[in-house]
């Protein structure tokens, strides 16, 4: 995706993107940062030795740079770059860092992510949709039992779109538990035919019950969804040219009405 923009626009973007979240950090709002690969990093960011080692190890040039993009705007949002903190990980091998809230890292095709929350649980996916025309096979390999039902019954191309759904809906409670691939996909069920829906902490594999929130990242053919507390009402997209503000209902209604998007 070809990108013109300067340094100093990269780095006004970048502290605008702080300063967000710094007025947004409160018990019920969480933030996902979206950035294209071809984007500067944060002024004066730094990897440690490790993983300067660890991203010279990749074999791609797109996935080094998405694991020191990723890194690299997660340590300055949150503070940790000066001096840099190391990322610490979990029992599961989830990463944090020592007294900050809780984030979650994705990438994929040409786009890094970054997820904050007050709050944790917390799991964000981001998915380059392909013109994959054998979804079909993996559907069954990969669907629960009424997800299936629910794609199968969708128009080609429709089926398609909602299969990354899926995708990027499993991948968030995945990461939200800390579980990572290791489950066994076809029984866990997003509910495919919920805008908005409430997942327990039992079927998530989390220390709480968990809402599924899928949201525009700011780039065509990608699809992304994210795993937060049911508390949490209010979610804020940036990317360097779109922004997003859902406002995200209250689960503990019978009704569960579609989350209200307005754009900041």
């Amino acid at each position: 995706m070809p990108l013109q923009i300067s340094l100093h626009a990269a780095a006004k973007w970048y502290e605008n993107a702080k300063k967000q979240w710094q007025e947004s950090c409160s018990l019920h709002r969480a933030m996902v940062v979206v950035a294209p690969l071809e984007f500067s990093p944060p002024p004066q960011s730094a990897l440690l030795r490790e993983e300067v080692e660890r991203a010279g190890r990749y074999h791609f040039l797109k996935d080094k740079r998405s694991y020191e993009l990723g890194h690299k705007i997660t340590r300055f949002l949150l503070e940790a770059d000066q001096p840099v903190q190391s990322f610490q990980t979990e029992d599961r091998g989830k990463p944090y860092l020592a007294g900050a809230v809780p984030f979650n890292i994705t990438h994929s095709g040409g786009l890094v992510g970054v997820a904050l929350s007050s709050q944790g649980p917390l799991g964000v996916d981001i998915e380059y949709a392909r013109d994959n025309r054998d979804s079909d096979g993996l559907i069954s390999h990969v669907c629960h039992e009424h997800e299936r039902r629910y794609l199968t019954s969708k128009p080609e191309d429709e089926r398609q779109k909602r299969f990354y759904t899926c995708w990027t809906r499993k991948e968030a409670l995945l990461k939200a538990s800390g579980a990572g691939l290791s489950n066994d996909l076809t029984a866990m069920n997003t509910q495919l035919d919920v805008a908005h829906p409430r997942v327990s902490a039992i079927e998530a594999g989390t220390s709480e019950d968990v809402q599924l929130i899928d949201f525009n990242c700011g780039w065509q053919g990608y699809s992304a969804s994210i795993a937060l507390p049911v508390h949490i009402r209010d979610l804020l997209v940036l990317s360097p040219f779109h922004s997003q503000r859902l406002h995200l209902p209250d689960l503990t209604r019978q009704n569960q009405p579609e989350p209200r998007a307005a754009f900041a």
